[in-house]
């Protein structure tokens, strides 16, 4: 399998479109900047209230969009209620919100999930799964996301003949995905890299630690190919590798891995005060505007 990239950039300050809005937003929950994802949903809001939005397809999107920043946030009946309203207002558009319902479909299995209602759960992810496998072209990033979810659950009871499965079916589709950006090329293989790291666990709890570190070692190379090196989702990975190799035996890998997870954690902290700088440059900023502005106002 070959790395996912792509050089046709899009243009950092162009403006977003109604989909990549909810995009954004839902990746920004799932990356835990919470403070973004409610900026952007609130923006979204007036948007609609003020009748610039009123398409039906996008006003469902919407609510999924609440539904996964509520869930990421903890607000389990808050995030159902907008899912099922999703859910309910794409049902009711037929094939004009096919396209988008298996995503509100796969929000609201991962409510479950956190509910800890498996059955429920698995029931969601095989429908979003059925209606994406019967879509063409199919929605890729979301369908292995479905898939990959599907085989973590597997893995989770003990199935793990199934999940290498699901896994290895994430592999196939993801195997001739055309990414249309950069940003899309590093999420390809960051969702290539969770399927090898979810083969690899699958091999582990089989017994097949050869083939398991294959698999892992596949797994952080696609990760770091697809996830910067402070990105809270490759920190989550690099611990479940670790783990993987203690579980094996495998004290010399788990050290190796050990290492990179140290970095990434760094690189995090790094980026995080960074952040904290700007965030003070920028009030700093912000209280000179208002000193000229006071100034102005006494001449």
């Amino acid at each position: 399998m070959n790395d996912h990239d792509n050089d046709d950039d899009h243009d950092d300050e162009e403006e977003l479109t109604p989909e990549e809005l909810f995009d954004t937003i839902e990746v920004a929950a799932a990356e835990g900047a919470f403070e973004e994802a409610a900026m952007l949903v609130a923006l979204a809001n007036a948007a609609f209230q003020s009748g610039q939005l009123e398409d039906d397809v996008l006003r469902a999107r919407f609510d999924a969009a609440q539904a996964e920043l509520e869930r990421c946030q903890g607000n389990l009946d808050a995030a159902s209620e907008h899912a099922s309203r999703a859910v309910k207002a794409l049902e009711g558009l037929g094939a004009a919100g096919a396209r988008t319902l298996a995503g509100a479909i796969y929000t609201s299995a991962l409510i479950e999930l956190d509910r800890d209602d498996v059955d429920g759960a698995m029931s969601l992810l095989d429908r979003a799964a059925t209606m994406l496998e019967a879509q063409a072209p199919k929605d890729v990033d979301v369908f292995a996301s479905v898939l990959i979810t599907m085989g973590e659950v597997s893995l989770e009871v003990g199935e793990a003949e199934a999940s290498s499965r699901l896994f290895g079916r994430v592999l196939e589709v993801l195997r001739d995905a055309q990414p249309d950006s950069e940003g899309h090329a590093h999420g390809l293989n960051a969702l290539t890299g969770k399927a090898f790291l979810g083969l690899g666990a699958a091999a582990v709890q089989s017994g097949k630690n050869r083939e398991a570190k294959d698999f892992l070692e596949r797994a952080i190379e696609f990760l770091d190919e697809g996830l910067g090196d402070g990105h809270p989702v490759r920190i989550e990975a690099l611990e479940r590798v670790v783990e993987l190799y203690r579980s094996m035996g495998d004290e010399a890998a788990a050290a190796l891995a050990e290492e990179e997870l140290r970095a990434a954690r760094e690189a995090f902290r790094r980026a995080e005060d960074e952040d904290d700088e700007l965030d003070d440059e920028l009030d700093e900023l912000d209280d000179d505007d208002d000193d000229d502005d006071d100034d102005d106002d006494k001449t």
